[in-house]
């Protein structure tokens, strides 16, 4: 884990010069028909692809890792606390399941169901349901082919259509 100083802040992200007004931001205009295209017909068709090309059974990790579409190495920047680290993606992705999975257990132990809305294909309920066996778990989705993934990794990978 290597420690990144404030001012190289701006070499991992756009954020600083959005900020500062350095560069030209508009916040887009979030209609139903950008939620539809952004989600259902980029993101998670382009997971449903993947899955449909695939010629084994895949996981909701296989899945989490297309969605990335960077190597489980590659170095990304991330905020512990106060401060700013260069961490590789799986180590950071384990780091924050971990954190999910910390303050999410409380509430979980106490109860008999977990209901996710706005689950995607069903990544947090997955992992989540390794770790507490005993509880209900359902997720709602607006994204017909997000659903269609969640179904095909319940199906054992492949797209029962």
């Amino acid at each position: 884990m290597k420690s990144i100083h404030l001012q190289d802040f701006p070499q991992w992200s756009e954020w600083p010069a959005r900020l500062l007004g350095r560069t030209e931001w508009k916040t887009p205009n979030r209609t139903v028909e950008k939620i539809d295209s952004e989600y259902d017909k980029d993101k998670y068709l382009s997971c449903l692809t993947f899955l449909d090309a695939r010629s084994q059974a895949a996981t909701p990790e296989d899945v989490k890792r297309f969605e990335f579409g960077a190597a489980p190495d590659t170095p990304i920047c991330v905020s512990l606390g106060n401060d700013l680290y260069e961490l590789p993606l799986q180590e950071a992705r384990a780091r924050y399941y971990a954190l999910l999975i910390e303050n999410l257990s409380p509430a979980i132990q106490a109860a008999r169901s977990v209901v996710e809305l706005g689950a995607g294909y069903g990544y947090n309920l997955w992992l989540l349901r390794e770790r507490f066996k005993d509880k209900a778990f359902a997720g709602g989705e607006y994204s017909e082919n997000a659903t269609k993934v969640g179904e095909t990794l319940l199906q054992g990978g492949r797209d029962p259509r």
